[in-house]
């Protein structure tokens, strides 16, 4: 079994986790205000596009290790989206997986309201499959509610087909209902700053300071006017030892710092 994971399994997975963490990190910032239902209708029209991009890559790669063409009628050219979604359900049954009908009526709505997106257009069937759905037919009044259940549904669907590759298709499927529990409210979502933040706040800024700094120094002592290994051949500097190479190179860093050299200054 080839355990390798592709790019793109890899990159929308990564992508996924960072609006996650983006939106998190943006809605409790100690030193920002933001408009909260401005800010989730935003990122809930992001993760719909990135979700459903990231899902239909993992129902390619579950394909190409389909050996009884159970997803055949989900890829045919002249389906509708419901009759694939339909099929996606049948198939996942007979791959031994007895997963939540309620998961795929909501995958539906989930790629209508990407099609709409990314296509800047509604359609009829579309409007009224999602409104059927809870969702809104104006995407700007996407919610909280909203970006917790496509987190819900994509949970769903990565365990589900996670599953196809442990579970036997020629196994009859459980009577027990595969779904994971409906996400809660975030919690810690005040963005307030605590006593016990402040050493880490101070320490974290150090260590951007100190990045910044030594990116400036290895500029510096490149220049013309302030490089480390000016008036020096090549085969002199190899000579050397790493210590006499580091410290010609601070060396050069606090001579330029000591005329005030404009790439050192600003910190």
């Amino acid at each position: 079994m080839d355990t390798k994971i592709s790019e793109f399994v890899d990159t929308y997975s990564d992508d996924i986790i960072y609006l996650q963490e983006a939106r998190r990190v943006l809605l409790t910032h100690p030193l920002r205000r933001e408009i909260k239902d401005l800010c989730d209708a935003s990122f809930c029209r992001m993760f719909a596009v990135i979700m459903i991009g990231s899902i239909e890559h993992m129902l390619e790669e579950w394909r190409k290790r389909d050996k009884l063409g159970i997803l055949e009628q989900y890829f045919a050219e002249r389906a509708n989206n419901s009759e694939r979604i339909q099929s996606l359900y049948e198939a996942f049954k007979k791959a031994g997986v007895n997963v939540d009908w309620e998961v795929f009526t909501d995958y539906l709505a989930i790629k209508y309201l990407r099609n709409v997106i990314v296509h800047a257009r509604w359609k009829t069937y579309e409007k009224e499959w999602l409104e059927q759905r809870g969702f809104p037919t104006d995407t700007r009044k996407l919610t909280e509610d909203h970006w917790r259940k496509m987190q819900w549904v994509n949970q769903n669907m990565m365990l589900y087909i996670a599953l196809t590759a442990f579970i036997s298709p020629s196994r009859k499927p459980s009577d027990k209902l595969i779904k994971l529990q409906e996400i809660a409210k975030e919690t810690d979502d005040l963005g307030l700053v605590r006593k016990e933040h402040i050493p880490k706040m101070f320490w974290y800024n150090l260590e951007k300071i100190s990045a910044y700094l030594y990116r400036a120094i290895e500029q510096t002592v490149l220049t013309e006017e302030y490089n480390w290994a000016k008036g020096r051949s090549n085969n002199e500097i190899e000579a050397m030892s790493h210590e006499d190479r580091k410290r010609l190179f601070y060396l050069s860093a606090r001579r330029a710092g000591e005329d005030d050299f404009h790439l050192l200054v600003k910190y």
